[in-house]
C-alpha cells in the first residue's frame, strides 16, 4: 500500500513524540515537517541512498525508515536535539539496503546470432 507525504509527516511527528496515539497532529506541525520532505528526498536521491520518486506514492517497504530519517532531520525545529551522524548513517544504510536491486535468481537467456 503506498503512503502519502501527509502519512509520512504524521509518522515522523509520532517519532518526535509530538502527537498522541489516535489523535491528529496540529496542522502547523504537519506543515512545518512537510517542508523537509522534498529537500530530504532529493538529498537521499542525489546521495545514492534511496530514490523515492513521487512523495505521494511512497512504497510501504521503506516508509518507516524514511519517516524516522525525516524525524531526525526536522528534530531541531521542534525543540529536540539534532541527531548524531552515526544515527543518520545507520538509517540511511537501512534505506540503501531496502532499495538496493535484488537478484531474482533466474538465469538470463542469451540469444546468439
Amino acid at each position: 500500500m503506498p503512503y502519502t507525504s501527509h502519512d509520512l509527516a504524521k509518522r515522523a511527528l509520532g517519532y518526535l513524540q509530538l502527537r498522541q496515539a489516535g489523535q491528529e497532529p496540529a496542522p502547523e506541525d504537519i506543515a512545518g515537517i512537510q517542508e523537509y520532505i522534498e529537500p530530504l528526498v532529493e538529498q537521499l536521491g542525489i546521495g545514492g541512498v534511496a530514490y523515492v520518486g513521487d512523495t505521494n506514492q511512497i512504497d510501504g517497504s521503506f516508509f518507516l525508515p524514511l519517516a524516522k530519517r525525516l524525524a531526525l532531520e526536522a528534530a531541531p525545529e521542534f525543540g529536540q536535539p539534532a541527531a548524531d551522524i552515526g544515527t543518520t548513517q545507520d538509517l540511511e544504510a537501512v534505506l540503501r539496503a531496502l532499495t538496493a536491486s535484488k537478484s531474482v535468481g533466474n538465469p538470463v537467456k542469451i540469444a546468439y546470432f
